[in-house]
């Protein structure tokens, strides 16, 4: 049973979930919690020395939808609304249990909620019961042209998705005591944090100074006219056939591996059985409407009448329409009831087959006698990876194999292995197989490689002639410079054209105007002044980069930009504080947003040494979740 468990899971967890489904629906009262979700006392984890359960994770999960729906009715723009920073926030100032499958139970919130209210108890941090009222109505949500809008509450305590009104309230309280309770702990830790002067200086300097930089390209059609002998082929193509056919020396050295450019295709024999679910019946189009006769009071009779007439006759033969798609309507529901019994006829009898052939009664019976006996067509075919049967090419597998390629599940197991499953993502399609042979990939006749072996040995030396050109330029060059020649001299000198974009710094990069202009600014960004880069790689051939200097502009609100970041915390408090400038003013506009990069390297919601206190009483907190 554990092998058949094992290997079928899914066709076997298809039917479970069906029957949890079917249980819910027709037997469950989604108004109580005794055996629901949310009052299940399975066990989750351990946080402060005692196990915390599903129920109390569903609560909290409730809680933070209700907490959704409050920052999403806010609308804020800006960031600055109390209950979306909270739940930024406590999503992902701890992310260590990150769900591996969309199945799986988001654990962190939950985690992180439980721990911020056994802090704030220890601590001693509680809020009032009219603190949340008065909370309430200052939240965006609630309010209506900057004003608090009782209409507006209490259609989300009446009408909203969370329940009865009692129950809304309980979990709107909830939610808004877990905000305030997050504001106070995120002040009384981190409230006194601040950048260093040195942090301050080195993030300004990274985003405002100035960079003055040249370039030349080693370009690559200039090194193009290679030639390759008839006798260079020759000896590689006698070299990688001497891999394939000497055999190894020994167990612990593996196996010299002869290069798939003079190899065929390794083909495999397989015995298979394709199946796919019943099609959906497609359901009938409604006729289109027919759009109101227009205004004809002003037309003259003759036209009036005609145009009352044409109406009419589109409405008899809407009409007329619309009673024959009712009919097709009920028969497609009649099909779909014949589909949907059907296809459970086709999982049922996949399953019975999937069991079939891991039973142990299964005894000596072959692949094919069972194929017959649940009546699938059992198919044989040769194939190389590139050309796998069409049949085979509807299947997309799940990912666990094989990353959505069912030749690469194929082709990954061995010969003579027990018959694989491969499930379709959509689970409309399944295919079992066995690999029963292997040709493996031969060397080819030299005549039909040796174009593709010219080309390659041919890419090689172009390779190596244009690396060897850039190195050279780089001496020479540096040679030339060190010498007391600028960079557009030397490189003229070595008959080179400089590149030379306008002085640039990272919140104004090179424009599109710059040939490899991105480039330029990485590679600059990595050298001092008087350095140059080692040959990088371009479409065109390989980039030199040279700095020519770098300088921070001495400006007068740098001093206040510099302020403003001390003084705030995140990005959004930073950027809210720094007036609009005026771009009427040449370089404003780069100015700004030099300030806005400034601020975002201290960006984020969380207060750094919040983020790192919260972190370690979670670690002290001995969280094991299953």
């Amino acid at each position: 049973m554990l092998e058949t468990f094992r290997k079928h899971h899914y066709i076997l967890m298809c039917f479970i979930a069906a029957a949890v489904i079917i249980a819910f629906t027709f037997l469950s009262d989604p108004n109580t919690n005794g055996g629901g979700p949310a009052g299940s006392s399975q066990r989750v984890g351990t946080l402060y020395g005692r196990d915390f359960t599903v129920g109390e994770v569903q609560n909290i999960m409730q809680e933070q939808r209700v907490a959704m729906q409050l920052a999403s009715m806010a609308q804020d723009r800006e960031g600055k609304d109390p209950v979306m920073q909270f739940g930024q926030t406590m999503s992902q100032i701890v992310d260590t249990m990150r769900p591996r499958d969309s199945r799986d139970m988001d654990v962190d919130y939950p985690t992180n909620i439980m721990v911020l209210r056994t802090e704030c108890q220890k601590l001693g941090i509680d809020v009032e019961r009219e603190d949340m009222e008065k909370f309430i109505k200052e939240l965006g949500a609630f309010q209506t042209n900057g004003a608090f809008d009782a209409k507006k509450l209490e259609q989300f305590l009446t009408e909203g998705p969370n329940g009865d009104r009692a129950g809304t309230e309980t979990k709107l309280f909830t939610a808004v005591r877990d905000v305030m309770l997050f504001q106070r702990l995120a002040q009384l830790v981190g409230g006194s944090f601040s950048p260093s002067k040195a942090e301050v200086d080195a993030d300004y300097a990274e985003a405002n100074q100035k960079t003055t930089a040249a370039a030349v390209l080693i370009e690559k059609k200039a090194h193009e006219a290679q030639t390759v002998s008839d006798e260079e082929i020759q000896k590689f193509y006698d070299g990688e056939k001497a891999k394939k056919e000497t055999p190894k020396a020994d167990d612990k050295t593996p196996a010299a591996s002869a290069d798939p450019l003079v190899l065929s295709e390794e083909k495999r024999t397989v015995n298979y059985v394709f199946t796919e679910a019943p099609a959906a019946p497609v359901a009938p189009v409604a006729p289109p409407t027919v759009a109101p006769l227009e205004d004809v009071s002003k037309l003259p009779e003759d036209q009036k009448k005609a145009k009352e007439e044409e109406h009419k006759k589109k409405m008899e033969e809407y009409t007329k329409a619309t009673e024959e798609h009712s009919k097709l309507l009920t028969a497609h529901t009649a099909k779909v009831t014949e589909h949907e019994a059907a296809k459970k006829a086709w999982l049922e009898s996949v399953s019975k087959f999937s069991n079939a052939l891991v039973g142990e009664e299964r005894g000596a019976k072959t692949f094919e006698e069972l194929a017959r006996e649940f009546k699938f067509e059992l198919k044989t075919a040769v194939f190389p990876k590139s050309a796998v049967p069409e049949d085979l090419k509807k299947i997309k597998p799940r990912s666990q194999r094989g990353e959505g390629d069912v030749a690469e599940v194929i082709f990954s197991v061995a010969k003579g292995a027990t018959e694989e499953l491969i499930e379709d993502q959509a689970q409309a399609s399944f295919v079992f197989f066995t690999v029963t042979a292997v040709e493996e990939a031969a060397i080819l006749p030299l005549d039909q490689v040796k174009q593709k072996i010219s080309d390659k040995l041919k890419a090689e030396k172009v390779t190596a002639a244009l690396k060897a050109a850039a190195e050279s330029s780089r001496s020479n060059l540096l040679e030339a410079i060190k010498g007391g020649k600028t960079f557009k001299d030397a490189a003229a000198a070595a008959t080179l054209t400089a590149v030379e974009p306008a002085p640039f710094s990272k919140a104004k990069p090179p424009g599109p105007e710059t040939a490899n202009g991105g480039v330029i600014a990485s590679q600059a960004a990595e050298l001092n002044a008087g350095e140059m880069s080692q040959p990088v790689e371009v479409p065109d051939g390989l980039l030199l980069v040279y700095v020519v200097k770098k300088e921070l502009p001495n400006h007068p609100e740098m001093a206040v930009k510099k302020k403003a970041m001390v003084q705030n915390h995140t990005y959004h408090g930073a950027a809210a504080s720094v007036p609009q400038p005026d771009f009427q003013r040449p370089g404003a506009i780069e100015e700004y947003m030099s300030a806005q990069q400034f601020f975002q390297s201290y960006g984020g919601l969380t207060n750094p040494l919040f983020k790192s206190w919260f972190t370690s009483r979670r670690n002290a907190a001995q969280t094991v979740a299953q």
